[in-house]
């Protein structure tokens, strides 16, 4: 039996070492001769013995032999030995084709409008992967125009000040942090999955329209190209750098990390830059994430829902104190919220009409308003899965939200003890242990893992 089984196990480490070879070694021409080379005679014996599995049956059955099931044994275990082996290979390269190192990565974008929460969003990832031992922070390779040169910066200002310190990003600044976030051992050991690399692009969130644009419309890309290239001129760099950014924008291949020394990011024109290196991880990315502003969607559904403007009234007997904050947000409200909610919308629906393949989930923030109209606690976390089921069902008939409940959704919750003492009353902090309430961001970090994803853009 060893010795019968010794044939197929070399075949099958050949197979694997081939395999690593393709994936390492990316040449395009390289990885289709190989292949073509490894993988014709195993699909044409895998054919041969198929062919001869089934004639050897049909001639026992024939001449009225009882089958010798030792036989049949031994031709099964070649066919699955053959078919197990181009199972692994066609595993092994299936990203040994692809046209960039943008797609071996894998980029989740996540796409919102300016105060939709992407700075407190960084914050809630800081503590949540930091904290809860769910990877580490790396760095903060670029900091343009802006006086936090890392997320620890900011994490720290928002436990001591709360939502009042923590503007968001001004236009024109930039910061790009990087996580790791670990992988879960038991899948490490059997499967080899990698940790997950997270990039987080912070800005103001300028320019949603141009970026989806960019994405899918080669014609605008072109001519967005030749106003670069002229704006590249003016700093006086080397004519083949120029032209091979220019390229490399043409190619939707565009990435920060090939020019750290090459520009200083400080002085170019970063509200043409930023959108490319975004519009470009959507193009390259399976998965994207849209937020929405959880204050914006509690003005809009006071505006809407007469059902939501009697929770806000019930809530005077409970705590006055934030009944008198609930109302005077509200009443805040503008056109701007529904503009803000439209254009995320409208944006979502164009990128779902032209990459009908992506995996699209939207991301609710600043739920703690919500959580707390609903009569519910923040001394358990879980309640934000009610808070799902409750917001599932206000928009699930809503003519502008209703594709936020067929998609999918997440609710994220980060909020400071100090804001939970001047928002909503010190009788509701004192079950906080922590300095922070973070909620929401444990499911969304899994859905991050899943499908062996390596990295993450937010912008």
């Amino acid at each position: 039996i060893l010795n019968y089984f010794q044939y197929y196990w070399l075949l099958f480490f050949i197979g694997l070492l081939l395999g690593y070879i393709i994936v390492k070694k990316s040449n395009k021409f390289f990885s289709y001769i190989l292949t073509l080379a490894l993988f014709s005679p195993i699909v044409y014996i895998l054919y041969t013995q198929i062919y001869d599995f089934f004639g050897f049956l049909m001639i026992s059955q024939y001449i009225g032999r009882p089958i010798d099931f030792n036989e049949l044994g031994k031709r099964l275990i070649s066919i699955i030995s053959y078919l197990s082996v181009l199972i692994l290979n066609l595993y092994l390269i299936r990203d040994g084709f692809k046209p960039s190192k943008l797609l071996e990565e894998n980029l989740i974008p996540i796409l919102g409008p300016k105060s939709s929460g992407k700075t407190i969003l960084s914050i809630g990832l800081f503590y949540c992967i930091s904290n809860k031992k769910l990877g580490k922070y790396l760095d903060t390779p670029i900091a343009v125009n802006t006086e936090h040169i890392n997320l620890y910066s900011i994490y720290l200002k928002f436990l001591e000040n709360g939502y009042k310190k923590i503007e968001g990003t001004k236009y024109g600044e930039v910061i790009l942090h990087k996580f790791l976030i670990f992988s879960d051992p038991l899948k490490r050991i059997l499967w080899g999955f990698k940790d997950k690399k997270i990039e987080i692009v912070d800005y103001a969130g300028e320019y949603l329209g141009d970026i989806s644009k960019l994405s899918y419309d080669d014609r605008f890309l072109l001519k967005y190209c030749e106003e670069i290239r002229e704006n590249l001129k003016k700093y006086n760099l080397d004519e083949y750098l120029i032209d091979k950014i220019i390229n490399n924008i043409r190619k939707r291949k565009f990435r920060f990390e090939e020019y750290l020394d090459k520009l200083d990011f400080s002085k170019l024109n970063m509200s043409q830059i930023i959108p490319l290196y975004i519009a470009f991880s959507i193009y390259h990315s399976n998965k994207i994430i849209f937020l929405i502003d959880g204050i914006a969607l509690v003005r809009y559904l006071y505006k809407t829902n007469p059902t939501f403007v009697r929770r806000i009234e019930q809530i005077k007997s409970k705590n006055k104190t934030f009944y008198n904050f609930i109302t005077r947000l509200v009443k805040k409200s503008d056109d701007n919220d529904l503009n803000r909610l439209t254009l995320v919308i409208d944006q979502y629906k164009k990128i779902k009409d032209k990459f009908k393949d992506k995996d699209i989930k939207f991301l609710i923030t600043k739920s703690d308003f919500i959580l707390y109209l609903y009569g519910l606690s923040f001394n358990n976390t879980k309640n934000l899965d009610i808070i799902c089921n409750e917001i599932r069902r206000e928009l699930s008939e809503d003519p502008l939200l209703e594709c936020v409940v067929n998609e999918g959704f997440f609710v994220s919750m980060v909020i400071s003890k100090k804001d939970i003492d001047e928002i909503y009353g010190k009788e509701e902090s004192r079950y906080i242990k922590d300095q922070i309430l973070v909620g929401g961001l444990d499911k969304f970090i899994e859905y991050i893992k899943k499908d062996n994803i390596l990295s993450s853009i937010k912008w």
